[in-house]
């Protein structure tokens, strides 16, 4: 199957929109989880103040979801651009 040009622009934003909507939701999941970062196992803390613990361990969700995302989307752009002209 060949890929028409416009077939490829559209795979690729397609792409990153679903890119963008995946990094929403987990800003949206991380601010809900520092919200409640004071009602965590009754650790007392100041108004606006996160819990650390919590604070990193959401860090390192967040970015290791950016990575996963930004390599499978890579991956996905490597299969539908790049391979079909090394097939040829």
């Amino acid at each position: 199957m060949e890929w028409k040009l416009q077939d490829k622009m559209t795979f690729f934003f397609s792409m990153l929109f679903l890119l963008l909507v995946t990094i929403a939701l987990f800003n949206v999941a991380n601010t809900v989880a520092l919200k409640g970062a004071d009602k965590v196992e009754g650790v007392q803390l100041s108004p606006g103040q996160a819990n650390p613990e919590l604070l990193s361990q959401t860090r390192q969700n967040y970015l290791f979801t950016i990575i996963s995302v930004t390599v499978l989307f890579l991956g996905l752009f490597y299969y539908a651009v790049m391979w079909p002209k090394k097939k040829k």
